[in-house]
């Protein structure tokens, strides 16, 4: 990529001083600062266990393991990350489940819809930064949408499950 932008440069015979004031304009502190520190803190609950930790605690609770498995995935999801979960429950949930396609796709909506929510995802804290609007103003937006998409995607489930063979 270095190579590229250099020889682009070139090139393009950019001027040294304008690619100074360029440098100098596009470097923003709170970003870089967001970034490091969503990189630092985004494998921390799953190096900790945290997605294992959930699936034992919720297994002995007697609702629809469906229901378990969407809120360990939804949950651990806000916790972790979604990409943290897919190793960790659904290969487990696929093979107990008797409709592992319908309860995949579940698992993937809710992950996605997790996703939306978790605190330290680039995008949230880059839209903030763009628009100059709080993070906390993005949530409350974000919640009841979200909330609607999980009773969908619970619906879809069971109608997943009425045409699985």
């Amino acid at each position: 990529m270095y190579i590229t932008l250099a020889l682009f440069l070139i090139q393009q015979r950019f001027p040294g001083k304008k690619l100074l004031h360029f440098l100098k304009t596009a470097f923003n502190k709170n970003m870089m600062l967001m970034v490091i520190t969503i990189l630092l803190f985004t494998d921390i609950p799953g190096t900790a266990g945290a997605p294992a930790a959930l699936l034992e605690v919720y297994g002995s609770i007697p609702i629809p393991l469906f229901l378990i498995y969407g809120f360990i995935v939804f949950i651990g999801s806000i916790i972790s990350n979604f990409t943290a979960m897919v190793p960790a429950v659904f290969p487990l949930a696929a093979s107990v489940a008797q409709g592992p396609i319908s309860l995949v796709i579940y698992l993937a909506s809710l992950g996605h819809l997790a996703s939306q929510l978790y605190p330290t995802h680039i995008c949230i804290s880059l839209c903030a930064e763009q628009f100059h609007v709080s993070i906390n103003d993005i949530f409350r937006r974000t919640i009841p949408v979200t909330g609607i998409m999980l009773l969908i995607a619970t619906g879809l489930y069971f109608v997943m499950r009425l045409f699985e063979i």
